[in-house]
């Protein structure tokens, strides 16, 4: 990928190849006529017009002028590829000099795809204890990786026969009879479409959990960040 994202030039690349197919003959060109012509016509010495025409090899310097550009793209991409970063080409490498802003997929880019329970709210008369117990048993048959973190962080026995009715409302949580009491679990449009008044707690990853049509609180469930860009935090 990286031999082929050499491929892909730049502007300035390809402008810099243009212009040396011209400028590379003209000097040598022009060097070769300061070191044969002068002598001939003026009856010199070859050896200082020879001299001569080096100084203006070296002062024109054309290898320089034509390597420099393509070398500084390639030495780009592959410091990049040594931090795990493929850029496609010289092209985007170029582009990236006027980019403002930058939008990532957060989780398994940004994040370690990994969520676990950070924040536990009840609203009374529930407790803190009670409020997982019941997110945990609603999201016990769910496969989702949120619902995996919340029956994780309660971490004691389900008794499933206090389970019935579930039902997983797609998109919005879960709707299920647990110990003989309607629970709601789920995101805020759960809450609004059975009319529950709930606390906005955005711009967090909230599941909010309503019993017997009251509004009982709410669990945050965060991302961790991956290591080398917690150590890329710290440093900058």
């Amino acid at each position: 990928m990286i031999e082929n994202a050499n491929n892909k030039k730049a502007r300035t690349e390809n402008f810099i190849t243009k212009f040396a197919k011209y400028y590379t003959p003209i000097v040598t060109l022009s060097a070769l006529f300061i070191a044969t012509i002068p002598p001939l016509l003026l009856n010199e010495n070859f050896s200082n017009w020879i001299y001569r025409a080096l100084v203006f090899l070296v002062i024109s310097c054309p290898c320089a002028l034509v390597i420099s550009i393509p070398l500084s793209f390639f030495s780009g991409i592959g410091a990049a590829s040594k931090s795990g970063i493929l850029i496609k080409g010289g092209n985007y490498l170029e582009a990236l000099n006027d980019v403002k802003t930058i939008v990532f997929d957060k989780t398994g880019t940004l994040t370690e795809g990994t969520f676990r329970m950070t924040e536990i709210c009840a609203e009374d008369p529930f407790k803190s204890d009670e409020l997982l117990k019941y997110a945990a048993y609603g999201e016990y048959y769910s496969n989702h990786p949120i619902a995996s973190s919340i029956v994780s962080a309660y971490g004691g026995e389900i008794d499933t026969a206090k389970i019935k009715d579930y039902i997983e409302l797609a998109g919005n949580g879960i709707k299920a009879i647990i110990d003989d009491k309607e629970t709601l679990i789920g995101n805020s449009e759960l809450m609004k479409s059975h009319n529950i008044a709930f606390k906005d707690v955005r711009p967090y990853s909230a599941v909010h959990i309503a019993v017997n049509g009251k509004y009982a609180g709410y669990i945050v469930i965060s991302d961790t960040i991956k290591k080398r860009l917690q150590r890329c935090c710290k440093s900058t």
